[in-house]
């Protein structure tokens, strides 16, 4: 037992968890917890609804569905198309002119501006 003064040893604060709840961390945030909150509700009522769906699927469909599922059928042939779309390389290159437009200027400026000098840290 502890003393009247002392606290028991299992008792946290709010502040000590400061760390874990950002909203006591920092007070910018607490506008936003209410749309975190209607967030969070609306993705946990979407999984329940999902999984309700899931579930009554196989339970309570009985027999399968009678019709065919209809495809689409192509306004045109494999003639119509440039015979440079059936090859892999241009789209190697387009996949790639891709990633260097969505993340070249972002390394160029870490690249640019990170300083590769500095002295390592011992960590022990």
């Amino acid at each position: 037992m502890s003393s009247p003064g002392e606290r028991p040893p299992t008792t946290v604060y709010l502040y000590e968890l400061a760390w874990i709840l950002p909203s006591i961390a920092q007070p910018e945030w607490k506008p936003v917890l209410s749309l975190v909150a209607v967030g969070g509700t609306i993705l946990t009522l979407s999984a329940l609804l999902y999984f309700a769906n899931l579930v009554l699927t196989l339970v309570a469909s009985r027999t399968p569905y009678p019709y065919g599922v209809a495809f689409a059928e192509a306004m045109s042939g494999p003639d119509h198309a440039p015979a440079t779309f059936d090859r892999l390389r241009p789209w190697l290159v387009l996949a790639v002119v891709l990633i260097v437009l969505a993340y070249g200027p972002t390394l160029a400026h870490l690249i640019a501006t990170t300083p590769f000098d500095n002295q390592g840290m011992r960590v022990w």
